[in-house]
């Protein structure tokens, strides 16, 4: 590789780097996602529906089992005075903001991501290349119902009782 191909590489991840803050990892680890079996990654990037272009840093808790993490998973988040549904996205080795200010996560919403990885790709590139916050396409990749934090499990629904005149055909009298 010529020098000039290497300054150009370089800016290149020096901007991926600078904008997708998520991103570093993924370079720093040359695998699919981060590592999830170092202990000091607790740092969790979530993409929040809000109109900002980047990721949130937020605390692990305690009884969060990292290797079930996936990026693509529902987690409940503290963002202002408010908690907002986002999309877990991946780990970090650290922040730019300072470790005491970081907020915990309040709860994981789903076991297994709602986004498959092919989903979550074209999202990226769609906020990408529209210019949009990744949160809120994240978000419109979902169904209101599991934007709001409502369950993902399919509850059956009761049968109706059977008449067998429906009021539209039943005769008057």
């Amino acid at each position: 590789m010529s020098p000039r191909e290497e300054e150009f590489l370089a800016g290149k991840i020096y901007i991926l780097i600078k904008y997708k803050p998520w991103a570093a990892a993924l370079l720093q680890s040359n695998q699919a996602h981060p590592s999830f079996e170092d202990a000091s990654l607790t740092i969790l990037q979530i993409a929040l529906p809000v109109p900002l272009r980047r990721v949130f840093d937020y605390l692990s808790l305690p009884d969060v089992d990292l290797t079930q993490l996936k990026p693509g998973v529902r987690i409940l988040v503290p963002f202002q005075r408010r908690k907002l549904v986002g999309i877990f996205m991946g780990l970090a080795g650290h922040s730019e903001i300072d470790p005491k200010r970081l907020k915990p996560i309040i709860e994981v919403l789903d076991q297994s991501p709602l986004l498959p990885p092919e989903m979550m790709k074209l999202c990226t590139w769609a906020a990408d290349y529209y210019h949009y916050p990744l949160g809120e396409v994240l978000q419109a990749a979902l169904p209101l119902t599991l934007r709001q934090g409502k369950s993902a499990e399919v509850k059956p629904k009761k049968k109706a009782e059977k008449n067998p005149h429906p009021p539209a055909l039943a005769k008057v009298s």
